[in-house]
């Protein structure tokens, strides 16, 4: 009775499965119906969505979307580039008929193309992508041009994380050349080409331990220097047919950057305040083993065990010579170790333990403070903008950052109805007290931290000096090879002061109302002075060195274009533009050092 009693649940179970399955299968709707514009006309590839379930029109603009959940009154949405976007209510059993209205504020968007012609987006042949002021300035960074990851289709950053200036190239088009300075898109302010390409320190070999040379040093490039706030948009030129008309400085696409310009407004002056603060610490360290100390492996007592000793000691020859951590194991043991109240040896024997912070706890949390105030007004013949900027950085590495400091102005005039003049300066100084080296090097950081032992106190190397021989003798117990952390953070220095500026003028002569013609001069110019300095006792230079290395560049541009343009018709409109540029370019390098300096320290 008891089994039968059994068979009849189960049977009973099985029957309720059925019916759950058929209820749900059930509840299944398809939603059918078909898009189309105004006129009329199928729209194919428009997405339709609801409930979280997605399709798309096909050819003939017609869709079929089924969906498990919804309901009578829930929405059903329908977008399409270049249409407003719209909502419809469920309707059970209605076959749904969808009319898509142009948006005519992005069908007539008119965007900023090359030599900063401004056209309607629906007229170019070629693929553009607009950034906006908001969408930069959403998360701060040093370096604006991180804003566009992610941003823009296809563009690349390619960037080394290599310190707080932080040099970073822009690629559109892929890497058609080994020459690192070969792939990176054009940078355009306002109609003028800038440089924002690297200069090398003197030191292109980041793998350079022990060679006796020097570090290379990022001391940034000139797409960091602008101001984030002063930026109104950027569109991107991918095409070579797009970039064409600067040749082949923007054979891999250009950036078409626009500063913002002062508002006419009769109420007064406009004024707005900035300030914007980030943070920043180390993403991730290495997974550090804290279970063997500094040795070999190979130093072994006559009881086959092994054994530490920083310089011969009772208990064996010295094994603290040594940058492996090859050594005893953690237990509980005391063994002669570094003092570094003597600099040596210590008396007693001491707990062999690890220092679990010997490496993270060389680096601090960083920050960017970023203050600004910007000053607009105008009338109906004119306006103008102001602004200035200062940012100051400290750096997630002790004894570095960097201060900087932005002044832009923006002028407009109408003279006459026919005649309009433009002007728009920038002007940016950056300076920095010292910046890291990068690299598998002696003078990097990132050298020390690679080969610090478990059993090191990094406070043992906070003295930097040893007792009696300061600026002569450094403090690095345990190999030669590898330089203290701290005199390489505070006496390796590594520093950069630069002057730039980009402007232009402009002037405007409207001929009739279907011809104009446009002269600009602009000028981008900057001079840097970078300096290097490195104490005595370094594992690369024993007696010090010294560099000095002053860069300038200039470039000047002057266009001149004739444009004209006419509306044959609502539907067919004619524009064309001719002109030419005149270029001038300087750039002067001057380099200076020693090795071995007379007075220590100075």
């Amino acid at each position: 009775m008891g089994k039968q009693i059994h068979q009849s649940k189960k049977v009973l179970l099985l029957l309720a499965l059925l019916f759950l399955m058929k209820v749900g299968y059930s509840q299944q709707v398809i939603i059918r119906g078909t898009v189309t514009d105004e006129s009329g006309v199928p729209l194919p590839g428009v997405s339709v969505s609801a409930k979280k379930v997605f399709t798309a029109t096909d050819g003939d603009g017609k869709f079929n979307l089924n969906s498990p959940t919804i309901v009578e009154g829930d929405l059903i949405e329908f977008r399409y580039l270049g249409f407003k976007n719209q909502l419809v209510k469920y309707v059970p059993g209605t076959i749904l008929k969808i009319s898509l209205l142009e948006d005519v504020s992005k069908i007539d968007e008119v965007v900023v193309t090359a030599l900063n012609i401004k056209r309607e987006q629906k007229s170019l042949g070629y693929a553009t992508q607009t950034v906006s002021s908001e969408q930069l300035n959403d998360s701060r960074s040093n370096n604006w041009a991180s804003a566009l990851s992610g941003k823009v289709a296809g563009l690349s950053l390619l960037s080394s994380g290599s310190g707080p200036l932080n040099s970073t190239r822009i690629v559109l088009r892929g890497i058609n050349s080994l020459n690192p300075d070969g792939n990176q898109a054009l940078v355009v302010i306002d109609g003028i080409p800038v440089g924002g390409g690297l200069v090398s320190a003197g030191t292109n070999n980041a793998y350079a331990a022990g060679s006796g040379g020097d570090i290379p040093v990022d001391f940034g490039n000139g797409i960091a220097d602008l101001n984030p706030d002063d930026i109104e948009s950027i569109t991107v030129l991918k095409g070579a047919s797009a970039a064409a008309l600067y040749g082949s400085r923007a054979a891999n696409g250009a950036l078409m950057i626009t500063t913002k310009s002062g508002a006419r407004n009769t109420k007064g002056l406009g004024i707005t305040v900035n300030s914007n603060s980030s943070f920043n610490d180390v993403l991730k360290f290495p997974d550090f083993q804290y279970e063997y100390g500094q040795g070999t492996g190979t130093a072994i007592r006559p009881a086959s065990e092994l054994y530490y000793s920083y310089g011969a000691s009772a208990d064996g020859a010295s094994t603290g010579g040594t940058s492996s951590a090859y050594g005893p194991k953690f237990n509980g043991q005391n063994y002669f170790q570094y003092d570094p109240a003597r600099q040596g040896q210590g008396l007693e024997r001491t707990p062999w333990v690890p220092y679990k912070d010997n490496v993270t706890g060389f680096f601090r949390t960083g920050y960017t403070l970023t203050n600004s105030v910007a000053l607009e007004g105008g009338n109906e013949k004119g306006s103008a903008r102001a602004s200035i900027t200062q940012t100051n950085n400290e750096w997630i590495m002790p004894n570095t950052g960097f201060d900087r400091l932005t002044a832009t102005v923006s002028l407009n005039y109408a003279i006459s109805d026919k005649l309009k003049l433009n002007s728009k300066i920038n002007y940016t100084n950056k300076k920095s007290e010292n910046l890291p080296g990068t690299g598998y090097n002696n003078q990097s950081i990132s050298y020390f931290m690679i080969f610090q032992n478990p059993s090191v106190d990094l406070d043992w190397y906070r003295d930097k000096w040893k007792a009696g021989q300061v600026n002569i003798d450094q403090i690095h117990p345990f190999s030669q090879f590898i330089d203290n952390p701290f005199l390489i953070a505070e006496d390796m220095i590594n520093s950069v002061n630069n002057d730039k500026t980009v402007g232009n003028l402009s002037a405007t002569y409207e001929i009739n109302p279907k011809l104009n013609l446009m002269i600009r001069s602009g000028i981008d110019m900057s001079a840097e002075d970078r300096g290097t300095e490195r104490p005595f006792s370094t594992a690369n230079y024993q007696r010090g060195y010294y560099r000095q290395q002053n860069l300038t560049y200039y470039e000047l541009n002057t266009d001149a274009l004739l444009s004209y343009k006419t509306d044959f018709s609502s539907s067919f409109k004619f524009n064309t533009v001719i002109g030419g540029n005149l270029l001038k370019r300087r750039t002067t390098s001057s380099v200076g050092s020693t090795v071995g300096l007379i007075i220590p320290g100075e």
